[in-house]
C-alpha cells in the first residue's frame, strides 16, 4: 500500500472535508518523518516509506478513531443557555399584554418572528466555516466605516443618527459585529504594527463618536481594548496601552470636573449626571427614572408580582429585566442573570482554550460585545449605572439586539464546532 492509498483509506472515515485535509496533512508529515528515520538506518526510499506506513497501523482502525476525534462539535450547553434566555425573553411581553393579539399584543408575534430569525442565524453561522473570514482582510472594517458614514445623511433622533432601509431603522450599532471580525483579522496578523492598529481603532472611535451613540461608543471601546490586549503585540506594548487608557480616563474625569466648575458643561448635561448621583433632588427631571428603578427593586417580591402599579417605562426594551423583577419576582430575575453570566463564562472559557490567534480574537471580541451589553444592562437595571440604550442580550425586545447577539453566538459556535481540526495549535 502506497502513501496515497493509505491516506485515502484513513480519510474516508472522516466526514468533514476540512478535517480530512487537516488529518491528511498531519499524517503525511508523520509518514515523512518516519520515512527519513528508516532511510537513516540504511533502507531504500521505497522500503523506508513502506515501513513508515506499516507502523502507522491499520488505516481503517486509525480512520475510525480519527473520525471520532475530528467530528464537528456542537456546544449543547451554550445552545441550551441561549434557548432558555430566548424562552425567558417572552415573559416581559406577556406581562404587558398577556391576552391581546393586537395593539401591544403584536409585540408577542413580532418577538416570535425575531426569535425564529435568531435561531436561523445561529444555526447558519455555526455551520459556516469562519476560516473564510480570514482571507477578507479589511473588507469588514471598510463596510463598517461606510455603514457608519451613511448615518450622517439622514435622520437624527434624540441626538443619535439613523437611516432607514424601508421601515428598518439602522444605527451605528450594526457595525460593531463587523468591526469585531475586522479586529480579529487585523490584530492576529503579526505583520501589523501597533501604531497601525491604534490608527484604525482611533478612526473608528471618532466616526462612532460623531454619530452621537454613546452606548455604541462605550461597547466599542471595551471590545477594542480587550481585543488589542489579546492581540499579537508585545507585553510591554500592552502594558503601555493599559497605562494610556487609565490616563485617558483620569484626564476625561478631570475635564468633566473642570467643565462643571467653570460652567463649561451644558445645563441639561449636568442635570443628567446629577440625576443619577442625587435622584431625590431631581425627582421631577432626570432623577425620576432612577427613582422608579429603585422603587421597582425595593417593592419586588421573591415570587409573583410586586412593585408599583402601572407598566414600567420602556418595559419591553431597555428595562426588560426590571419588568421581570416586577411581575415575576427576584427568583426569575436571578435565574435570568445566572443564565447570562454562565453563558458569558462559557464563551470566555472557549477563548482562553483557543490556541489559534484569529479564532481566539474572534471569540474574545464576540464574548466581550455580548458581556458588555449583559453586565451593563444588569448594572443599569439595579440602579448602579447611568441609564443609556444598551440592550440586555436575548431579553430586550427588538430586531437589532436579537439579530446582533444571535450573530455573535453563531460565530462562537462556529469556532467551537471546528476547534479540533481547524484551529488547533
Amino acid at each position: 500500500m502506497n502513501r496515497k492509498q493509505f491516506l485515502q483509506q484513513v480519510t474516508t472515515f472522516i466526514r468533514s472535508k476540512p478535517a480530512q485535509q487537516h488529518v491528511e496533512k498531519e499524517l503525511n508529515g508523520h509518514i515523512q518523518h518516519a520515512k527519513k528515520a528508516w532511510m537513516d538506518k540504511g533502507y531504500e526510499e521505497a522500503q523506508a516509506e513502506a515501513l513508515a506506513i506499516e507502523h502507522m497501523g491499520n488505516p481503517m482502525t486509525l480512520g475510525q478513531e480519527l473520525g471520532k476525534v475530528h467530528k464537528p462539535k456542537v456546544d449543547w450547553l451554550m445552545i441550551g443557555l441561549v434557548a432558555m434566555l430566548l424562552a425567558c425573553s417572552f415573559l416581559p411581553l406577556i406581562a404587558v399584554a398577556p391576552y391581546s393579539l393586537f395593539g401591544e399584543g403584536m409585540l408577542l408575534w413580532r418577538h416570535a418572528i425575531y426569535t425564529c430569525l435568531a435561531v436561523i442565524i445561529i444555526v447558519c453561522f455555526m455551520l459556516f466555516d469562519v476560516r473564510k473570514l480570514m482571507t477578507r482582510n479589511f473588507i469588514f472594517y471598510v463596510i463598517a466605516i461606510l455603514f457608519a458614514l451613511l448615518l450622517y445623511s439622514t435622520h437624527m433622533i434624540q441626538g443619535t443618527r439613523f437611516f432607514f432601509i424601508g421601515s428598518w431603522k439602522v444605527s451605528v450599532w450594526h457595525t460593531l459585529p463587523l468591526l469585531c471580525i475586522a479586529w480579529a483579522i487585523l490584530f492576529s496578523n503579526s505583520k501589523v504594527k501597533l501604531w497601525k492598529a491604534l490608527l484604525f481603532v482611533s478612526i473608528s472611535f471618532i466616526v462612532i463618536g460623531i454619530t452621537g451613540n454613546i452606548a455604541s461608543l462605550l461597547v466599542f471601546s471595551v471590545m477594542s481594548l480587550i481585543m488589542l490586549l489579546n492581540g499579537h503585540f508585545e507585553k510591554k506594548q500592552k502594558i503601555a496601552m493599559i497605562i494610556g487608557v487609565f490616563t485617558a480616563i483620569i484626564a476625561f474625569i478631570a475635564w468633566i470636573v473642570v467643565s462643571i466648575w467653570n460652567g463649561g458643561i451644558r445645563l441639561y448635561q449636568l442635570e443628567r449626571v446629577l440625576g443619577f448621583l442625587k435622584p431625590e433632588e431631581y425627582a421631577d427631571g432626570s432623577g425620576w427614572i432612577y427613582l422608579r428603578v429603585n422603587e421597582v427593586i425595593a417593592n419586588a417580591k421573591w415570587f409573583g408580582a410586586g412593585g408599583a402599579e402601572g407598566t414600567f417605562i420602556e418595559s419591553s426594551t431597555d428595562f426588560a429585566f426590571l419588568q421581570l423583577l416586577k411581575y415575576y419576582g427576584y427568583f426569575i430575575g436571578i435565574i435570568v442573570a445566572i443564565l447570562l453570566l454562565v453563558l458569558i463564562m462559557r464563551m470566555w472559557k472557549l477563548s482562553v482554550n483557543q490556541p489559534h490567534s484569529f479564532a481566539k480574537l474572534l471569540v474574545v471580541g464576540a464574548s466581550t460585545l455580548f458581556a458588555t451589553q449583559a453586565l451593563y444592562a444588569l448594572a443599569m437595571s439595579a440602579g448602579l449605572a447611568p441609564i443609556m440604550s444598551i440592550p440586555m442580550p436575548f431579553m430586550t425586545y427588538g430586531l437589532t439586539p436579537t439579530v446582533t447577539n444571535a450573530f455573535l453566538i453563531g460565530l462562537v459556535l462556529s469556532v467551537y464546532r471546528r476547534k479540533s481540526y481547524i484551529f488547533s495549535a
